[in-house]
């Protein structure tokens, strides 16, 4: 129990710092700055995958696929910082004077290590949860407990179709 507890407060925590992190500075130039959120950043896409992440392994947290799918939302999230990252001329505009000024700002930085970490987490909690089911694999009636409706009419057809 407490260790699941440790990968949800994982996932969250890295969820949250990617937010943060959109609404960071994201290029700096001189004394300006750009955030995540603005036109021609990745950050939105960054925001929506923290948004994601955080709700599918909430709700999805009693199965091992919950750590698949966070690993992927992270590694989506990594990919769209990393091509901001390599590419800060083209997010602030401007000239070569401009584009050598640039660096990246402290927003930046933290959504790439909270989109690593999302995506660690995830991995981690695949690799971790041994013992939890799969969703995505159907599942077996319990010993005591009635099949599904669609599984009786799905006998019931296949019994009728067998009669003469």
């Amino acid at each position: 129990m407490a260790e699941r507890l440790l990968y949800t407060s994982w996932v969250e925590v890295s969820a949250a710092l990617m937010v943060v992190g959109v609404f960071g500075t994201w290029v700096h130039v001189g004394a300006d700055g750009v955030s995540g959120s603005s036109s021609g950043n990745h950050g939105w896409v960054v925001l929506t995958t923290a948004v994601l992440a955080a709700g599918v392994f909430w709700f999805r947290r009693r199965t091992r696929s919950a750590g698949v799918y966070v690993a992927l939302i992270g590694a989506v999230a990594v990919a769209a910082v990393v091509y901001d990252r390599t590419h800060l001329a083209s997010a602030i505009g401007g000239g070569s004077v401009v584009a050598a000024s640039a660096q990246a700002g402290w927003g930046l930085e933290v959504a790439l290590v909270a989109s690593l970490s999302l995506t660690v987490a995830g991995a981690t909690w695949v690799a971790a949860a041994a013992g939890v089911d799969w969703a995505w694999l159907p599942e077996t009636p319990a010993a005591g407990r009635s099949a599904s409706a669609i599984d009786q009419t799905t006998r019931e057809n296949e019994r009728s179709s067998a009669r003469p």
